[in-house]
């Protein structure tokens, strides 16, 4: 079981990869979204080749989540999660914001440790 705390901080780091890094195109104006990004090169018979897995997971909104998505997209054309899964996760959670009426939530504080990023 994730402590309260470890959840709180876990969520906050990943309210900042959507803000502040790879996963900016899952933004959605009016909603924090937390998530993750991911690019992965595909094995074949024990050797890595020029194919990919990209995909991008994340919950809405960050303080109350009400829904979790998971985009997970087998060789795209466009081969980093932050590029090919983000967008169609944002247009999932849009789609399921309005089905569910889902309601935005206050916004969770970005991590400390952000504010001494570049």
């Amino acid at each position: 079981m994730l402590r309260a705390s470890t959840a709180a901080q876990l969520t906050r780091m990943l309210t900042y990869a959507v803000e502040h890094g790879t996963g900016e195109a899952a933004m959605i104006p009016g909603y924090q979204v937390a998530g993750k990004t991911g690019t992965a090169k595909k094995l074949e018979d024990g050797r890595y080749v020029h194919r990919y897995v990209a995909s991008f997971i994340g919950f809405l909104p960050a303080a109350d989540p009400r829904i979790v998505i998971a985009v997970i997209l087998d060789e795209p054309a466009t081969v980093y999660g932050g590029v090919a899964a983000a967008p169609l996760f944002r247009d999932v959670a849009r789609a399921a914001i309005h089905r569910l009426g889902i309601a935005p939530a206050p916004e969770v504080p970005l991590p400390d440790e952000a504010l001494l990023l570049p």
